[in-house]
């Protein structure tokens, strides 16, 4: 009798079991990047409206990286409104950062942006691109030109740095989180997407697109 009281327990017992040993035999890819050279470190979440895929205009790794003609903010080596467009920098390798001013990943990358551009400005473009700028966002409501030419002011950057406002090049770019950063090889085709970078591997990546 002691058997059949305390079967139904039994079944349960077992059935939890089985749906933890599920649970946790999933899958770990998580798809998306596929680069040669992992990332580190954490990233802001993106807003909603970023592309998910699907579009034949996505950047995809292995293959050309979508054009497009950015308005840049003065620095010492560009005027302010100049256009500067993807296909004028190819025969170099091409670094291309998505930031916002308010992101705190953002601004520790573009610190270690800021001294690989001081290594290789002769040798690579380095382009940064402050997403949702005038674009009356509420997830950065402070993200707007004269945030924009002010942080390029203060961090005394020389690299072209403008504007998407309204998400258009991210969304290009299927940006997921910031900061996300992706290295162009000469022929600006696509060999890495990455999400926040440690030093070390912006000069990885910068060597895999040198190649």
């Amino acid at each position: 009798m002691s058997f059949y009281k305390s079967f139904p327990g039994f079944i349960v017992v077992v059935l939890l079991l089985a749906l933890l040993t599920t649970a946790c035999s999933g899958s770990d890819d998580t798809g998306d990047t596929a680069a040669p050279v992992g990332s580190e470190g954490a990233a802001a979440a993106a807003p909603g409206g970023a592309a998910t895929g699907g579009s034949a205009g996505i950047a995809v790794v292995g293959q050309p990286a979508p054009n497009f003609a950015l308005t840049v903010y003065e620095t010492p080596n560009f005027t302010k409104d100049q256009v500067v467009q993807l296909s004028d920098l190819k025969g170099k390798p091409v670094v291309i950062n998505f930031w916002f001013p308010s992101c705190n990943e953002c601004g520790d990358l573009m610190w270690l942006l800021k001294g690989s551009y001081d290594k290789h400005k002769d040798d690579v473009q380095y382009v940064a691109i402050q997403v949702s700028a005038d674009s009356k966002s509420e997830w950065d409501p402070g993200s707007n030109a004269a945030a924009g030419q002010e942080y390029v002011t203060d961090k005394n950057l020389e690299f072209a740095v403008g504007a998407d406002p309204d998400r258009s090049i991210a969304i290009a770019y299927d940006v997921q989180a910031y900061p996300t950063t992706y290295f162009l090889d000469k022929n600006l085709k696509l060999v890495s997407k990455q999400s926040f970078l440690r030093a070390r591997q912006i000069e990885e990546n910068i060597q895999l697109a040198m190649k």
